[in-house]
């Protein structure tokens, strides 16, 4: 799947499909290199391009519903218009009316990129101006300002001449000048575009902030990656350079064909690659490193294992997340260690009284275990190009910094976030009211018992917080009645599973 292959679309009458606003921008930048014939409606957006009065006033390009027998008859190629974070119900929808992509249609992000590389750009070297010197010129200014070194604002008001303390000046005035890059900021997008159309200026030389050529992050693998780019995408600094997709993939949960096409497909653009690696035992993780050798010769690696730590929640389950009690059941995730007292038919207070003191576990094995399993992020580290026992170490006695035995706390994915900001020159978050977005947003998988949290010197992890998907909303429970929920949980699907004859539980 080679760049010049897949770069066949532009020989093609094209099609765009997806967000309305995107194909919009799509559509501006691009119609000076690119045959655009229609706007595709779906039964997932039709309407929205019929009603709407940029595309009812377009002559040249047609609003139709999606027809295969059209894509057919034409020739035609369609560009996908969805963020890469909501795109999977079209590559079901086009995957079910026989379209592959690669094949029969690319990722406006893709689009983007190919012709990033085309023309070599790279925006950090060139003078960088907004047109519009009002409210959309200004947020956009001040979102992506120390991303970018702007020059200055363009307006075709003659009277204005300063903005936010640069000049604006007329369009005039940077025809003639040479590696000029103009970021269309107005309500007034398509007589802009006409008008630098008019003026001789193409896809190459102007573009939205939507549509800017970036450089290209990619990451693949487990939800210890993909969680660290969601909160890498949050910071503006990074998102004014990088454009970001990931990938969630592992052998129980792997990605749809469009996906892992999209993997091979967007390797040759890629500048940095985020994934984890296959080692020290942890065999369930795909193994990327013939895909990169062939597809990623040109990104920079950042690598990471699949962690595992059970040195604050030692009753999380670990690696395969599965285990065998002792009648012969098979737990998949879960409490273990209630799992285990309930089979021994301990009562719900006896249970509680279990794991708020410390006859169950001492404080000498609680404070052992930890260092044991500090040691063994110490062996994974080596595997890492971000390692995190030092902040383990530096916080765990403030946050709960895995959720359960697998699974990153937001403030961990938080810190490699940063990592790689910093690893790509862009400025790290560390605005408090982010830091504490994150915690509030963060929901916890396994509580930290009583006994723990006291050996451990903890100071915070008291409640439990988790989502109700039933009720469509967050719930806050103290950590008893969690655990008696849980308990009555393990209850019920034991007696379940005794009256199917199963021996799986989950």
């Amino acid at each position: 799947m080679d760049c010049e292959t897949l770069g066949e679309f532009e020989k093609k009458p094209v099609a765009l499909l997806g967000d309305k606003k995107i194909c919009k921008h799509i559509y501006l930048q691009y119609r000076s290199v690119l045959d655009i014939k229609y706007i595709f409606m779906t039964n997932m957006d039709y309407g929205e391009y019929a009603s709407d009065d940029f595309f009812l006033g377009l002559t040249e390009v047609k609003c139709v519903p999606l027809k295969r027998r059209m894509v057919e008859e034409q020739g035609l190629f369609l560009i996908l218009c969805k963020p890469s974070v909501s795109r999977k119900n079209y590559d079901d929808l086009l995957h079910y009316q026989g379209f592959e992509w690669g094949e029969d249609y690319l990722d406006y992000l893709w689009v983007i990129q190919f012709y990033r590389h085309k023309y070599r750009e790279d925006l950090t070297e060139r003078e960088l101006w907004i047109f519009g010197a009002g409210n959309t010129g200004r947020r956009f200014y001040e979102q992506f300002g120390k991303s970018y070194g702007f020059k200055g604002f363009i307006s075709n008001n003659e009277e204005e001449r300063e903005f936010l303390g640069l000049p604006v000046v007329r369009p005039d005035y940077l025809l003639e000048r040479k590696n000029v890059y103009i970021i269309v900021c107005s309500v007034a997008e398509k007589e802009i575009s006409d008008q630098l159309m008019q003026a001789g200026l193409t896809a190459y030389d102007y573009g939205f902030p939507d549509t800017i050529p970036k450089k290209l992050l990619i990451s693949m693998g487990t939800c210890q990656v993909v969680n660290t780019v969601r909160i890498l995408r949050k910071n503006t600094y990074f998102s004014g350079l990088y454009d970001a997709c990931y990938y969630f993939d592992t052998i129980y949960d792997p990605c749809n064909d469009a996906d892992s096409k999209r993997l091979k497909g967007y390797g040759n653009f890629c500048d940095v690659v985020f994934y984890n690696i296959a080692n020290a035992g942890t065999s369930d993780i795909r193994n990327y490193e013939p895909l990169l050798n062939k597809y990623y010769s040109k990104a920079v690696r950042l690598y990471m294992p699949f962690y595992c730590f059970r040195g604050q929640v030692p009753q999380a389950t670990k690696e395969e997340n599965r285990y065998e009690l002792e009648s012969g059941w098979v737990w998949v995730r879960g409490d273990k260690e209630i799992n285990r007292m309930v089979e021994k038919g301990y009562t719900e207070d006896e249970i509680l009284e279990n794991i708020s003191g410390n006859d169950y576990w001492t404080r000498e094995w609680i404070l052992e275990n930890f260092r044991d399993e500090l040691e063994m992020v110490s062996v994974w580290d080596r595997f890492s190009s971000f390692p995190i026992r030092p902040f383990i170490e530096n916080n765990y006695r403030k946050i709960q910094v895995f959720i359960d035995g697998t699974h990153f706390s937001y403030h961990l994915h938080l810190h490699l976030a940063n990592e790689i900001a910093k690893y790509v020159q862009a400025e790290p978050i560390d605005h408090q009211e982010i830091i504490d977005k994150i915690e509030r947003e963060q929901h916890s998988v396994m509580p930290v018992y009583p006994c723990v949290r006291k050996a451990l010197g903890m100071e915070k992890a008291k409640g439990y917080k988790f989502w109700n998907m039933e009720r469509n909303e967050t719930e806050y429970l103290s950590f008893e009645e969690h655990i008696k929920r849980y308990i009555r949980y393990v209850v019920n699907v034991r007696n379940i599973c005794q009256e199917s004859g199963t021996h799986f539980l989950f």
